[in-house]
C-alpha cells in the first residue's frame, strides 16, 4: 500500500512538472508574440503588406454622405459652356492597390437620389423641389444611363465585377449648366451598398459649381495618393491627377523600368483627337482644353519602385509632366 502511494506521488509530481512547463512555455509564445505585434517594427514591417478592403471608389467614401461633399466644376456656365462633368469609379480593390484585386465577384447596387439641405442636414428632395425640366443630372454606365429630373428623383444601377482581375465601373456623371450658375439647394447623392456585408457601403454628395478661368493657361499633374506618412515603394498602383485652366497640350513621360500605364487610362487618352503615344519612349501627348474637360485621372502600375524613392522623385524624375 505505502508502494502504491508513493508511486502515486511520484507520478503526480512529473505529471505537475508537464503542466508546468507547458503553461510556462505557453506564456513565453504569448509574451513574444505580443512583444512583437506591438512592437513599433512589427507594425511598419506588417502595414505596409496589409491589402485593405477590396472595394473602392475614385470618389466615395465610408461614413456618411454629408462628410464627403465633392464639387463638380465648369469654367463657363453660360450656353457656350461645358456642362460640369465628373468620372466616377467603382473598383474591386483598394485604392492604389490594383494589383491585388478581390478574389471574387463584387455584386453592388449604386443608387442616386436628388438631396437639398435642410437644418444642418441632407434629405431626400422631391420632385417639387426641382424648379423644371431644365435641371437634370445624368449618370451614364456604358449604354445604360438614369437621368434625374423633376419627374425622376432616384435611381439606380445593379452591377457585378468580376473577381481575380482588376477591374473598375465607369460611371459618367453630368450636371446641366444651371446647377453651377444659379445654384439650387439641390444635389446628388451617390450610394454603392455591395451584397458581401463584409464590404463597406461608399457614398457622397456632388454639388456643381463655377471656376472662373484665369487669364494665363496653367495645367498639372501630380500623384494624389498620400505623400506623408506612406512611402511610394508600399504601393502597388499610383493615380496620377492632371488638372488646370486654359488650353494647350499636355505631354506625360514615365520611367517604363519604374512604372506602367494602367490600359484603361492610356486607351482614355488616347481616345482624345489629337492625342500620340510614343511607345519608345513611354509618353503620351494630347490637348487639353478646361472649356471641355479640366480634370484627367489616370492610373500607373508599379514595376520596380526601391524603398529609396521619394515622391519627389516620383514627379520629377519618374514620371515628368510638360504643358505647352
Amino acid at each position: 500500500m505505502k508502494g502504491m502511494l508513493k508511486q502515486g506521488k511520484k507520478l503526480y509530481r512529473i505529471v505537475l512538472s508537464f503542466v508546468l512547463a507547458f503553461v510556462l512555455l505557453t506564456l513565453i509564445g504569448i509574451g513574444v508574440y505580443a512583444a512583437y505585434t506591438h512592437s513599433l517594427h512589427a507594425q511598419r514591417t506588417i502595414a505596409p503588406y496589409e491589402v485593405g478592403i477590396r472595394f473602392s471608389s475614385n470618389y466615395l467614401l465610408k461614413g456618411n454622405s454629408k462628410d464627403n461633399i465633392k464639387i463638380v466644376y465648369t469654367t463657363d456656365a453660360s450656353a457656350n459652356g461645358v456642362n460640369p462633368a465628373a468620372v466616377l469609379t467603382v473598383c474591386n480593390y483598394a485604392q492604389g492597390k490594383q494589383t491585388e484585386p478581390n478574389p471574387n465577384s463584387v455584386t453592388y447596387t449604386l443608387s442616386a437620389r436628388f438631396v437639398k439641405y435642410v437644418n444642418g442636414d441632407y434629405v431626400a428632395a422631391s420632385t417639387s423641389d426641382v424648379p423644371d425640366n431644365s435641371y437634370v443630372i445624368t449618370l451614364k454606365n456604358g449604354e445604360e444611363t438614369k437621368t434625374f429630373n423633376n419627374t425622376t428623383v432616384s435611381n439606380s444601377f445593379t452591377k457585378t465585377i468580376a473577381g481575380k482581375k482588376a477591374a473598375a465601373d465607369v460611371y459618367e456623371l453630368i450636371f446641366t449648366k444651371n446647377f453651377a450658375s444659379v445654384k439650387p439647394n439641390l444635389y446628388l447623392e451617390v450610394t454603392v451598398t455591395p451584397t458581401d456585408e463584409s464590404l463597406p457601403t461608399l457614398t457622397g454628395i456632388f454639388k456643381a459649381d463655377v471656376r472662373v478661368e484665369g487669364e494665363n493657361n496653367s495645367w498639372s499633374g501630380s500623384f494624389s495618393d498620400e505623400q506623408t506618412s506612406i512611402q511610394p515603394y508600399e504601393y502597388d498602383g499610383y493615380n496620377y491627377l492632371v488638372t488646370g485652366f486654359g488650353s494647350g497640350t499636355v505631354t506625360i513621360t514615365w520611367d517604363s523600368t519604374k512604372l506602367e500605364m494602367n490600359y484603361v487610362s492610356l486607351s482614355q487618352l488616347l481616345a482624345i483627337t489629337g492625342a500620340q503615344y510614343d511607345s519608345s519612349n513611354s509618353s503620351i501627348t494630347f490637348p487639353v482644353n478646361s472649356s471641355t474637360t479640366n480634370r484627367y485621372e489616370i492610373q500607373f502600375y508599379k514595376i520596380d519602385i526601391g524603398s529609396s524613392v521619394t515622391w519627389q522623385d516620383m514627379e520629377s524624375e519618374i514620371v515628368t509632366f510638360d504643358f505647352d
